[in-house]
């Protein structure tokens, strides 16, 4: 009875394994006995998944659950249980829950016709598609601050509706939508992340390009990033694009006049707020002339303490990023092609350059080749 907080997820190694179907019944008798009088405010439960189909079914006691404020259940098939009477799946999550702030239901098979009455939902995250029967009233949840989705087909219709969300923070979502989808993005959002087979660019997507309140953005796999999306995001802290070719100045502008033009790298040097900064962007045929000229921009920010530089740059951008007079006292993690450590010279710039590294990583683009990890008195690795 000493405690309000009750997470029943397994063991962890790379994950949570979850929980198999006996223990999930024995978590349902204790909530049924003893939730009420614990206050339970606290709720996570994940189960094992040992395939698709064959999901643990969770016998939910909503009478017991009055203080509930946090409630997270992963793959499951979740039944509602109210006094003798236990809904039959799919259920309805009851409006009796109307208290809850922070709701998680990921790849949980369980219905949200009732989402609307979730009044209170400041944090959501959810699953979309063969779990979860519609996301309907989402629109109504006006004081959502944090969002998550995860599309198993195309729903640029629920993603619509987050617009209408003006509280919104945090915006995450990944998986089926297409551009149209992120059409109409609240001015409010922070935090944007974003992981599918889309184009970001200002033409595709002029919503994203408007978000001057954006502190951190993250774009993963997608299908091609336009660096010009960032002109008016001089705010950003965290900038990860990973896995996403970029797009030459041509392509992104819809300008093919036959002429060879490279990446345009030059909206990075406006970007001096940056903390941590992540191209993984892979094999690139655009990294032509543009890069060459502009790739200094790539460390203006004197407050990086993470560099991430792969599959663009080669050894003669380095010794631009990293020239004589360059100061990046907070970086501690730098990550990139054996490049950058091309000749002696190359490695005193670096260590004039960046004092305080703790990690470095360098490989050749395919492998890596060795890690340099810093001792706890506070020497430069590289020396």
């Amino acid at each position: 009875m000493a405690t309000n907080s009750i997470s029943a997820r397994g063991r962890k190694r790379w994950e949570w394994e979850g929980i198999s179907q006996d223990k999930v019944t024995v978590l349902s008798d204790w909530l049924q006995a003893h939730a009420a009088a614990a206050a339970v405010d606290s709720l996570a439960v994940r189960g094992v998944v040992e395939n698709c189909k064959d999901f643990p079914t969770f016998q939910l006691p909503v009478s017991q659950l009055a203080s509930l404020r946090s409630l997270d259940l992963q793959y499951m098939t979740v039944a509602v249980q109210a006094g003798a009477d236990t809904q039959t799946t799919p259920p309805n999550l009851p409006p009796e829950l109307s208290g809850i702030t922070r709701l998680r239901l990921w790849g949980a098979r369980v219905g949200l016709s009732t989402l609307p009455a979730f009044t209170n939902l400041q944090h959501l995250a959810l699953t979309v598609g063969k779990t979860v029967d519609s996301s309907r009233g989402l629109s109504s949840l006006v004081q959502l601050t944090h969002l998550h989705m995860s599309l198993s087909s195309e729903h640029d219709a629920v993603l619509a509706s987050v617009s209408s969300l003006t509280c919104l923070q945090e915006l995450e979502v990944e998986g089926g939508y297409t551009a149209d989808g992120l059409a109409a993005l609240p001015l409010s959002l922070t935090k944007l992340c974003v992981s599918g087979k889309v184009t970001l660019a200002p033409d595709s997507t002029p919503a994203v390009a408007q978000l001057t309140a954006l502190r951190w953005l993250q774009v993963t796999e997608a299908a091609g990033f336009s660096t010009a999306v960032l002109c008016s995001m001089s705010s950003l802290q965290h900038l990860a694009v990973q896995y996403s070719p970029l797009l030459s100045s041509a392509t992104a502008g819809g300008d093919d006049d036959g002429e060879a033009r490279g990446v345009d790298l030059t909206v990075f040097s406006a970007l001096t707020q940056l903390q941590h900064f992540e191209l993984l962007v892979g094999d690139t045929e655009h990294a032509a002339a543009d890069t060459e000229t502009n790739a200094a921009g790539l460390t203006a920010s004197r407050q990086l303490t993470c560099l991430i530089i792969e599959g663009l740059v080669t050894q003669q951008h380095y010794r631009k990023m990293f020239r004589k007079g360059r100061q990046l006292p907070q970086l501690k993690k730098l990550r990139a092609t054996m490049g950058v450590l091309g000749t002696r010279r190359d490695a005193e710039a670096l260590v004039g350059c960046c004092p305080n590294l703790e990690h470095v990583d360098l490989s050749t683009g395919e492998h890596t080749l060795f890690v340099i990890g810093c001792h706890p008195t506070g020497c430069n690795p590289i020396c």
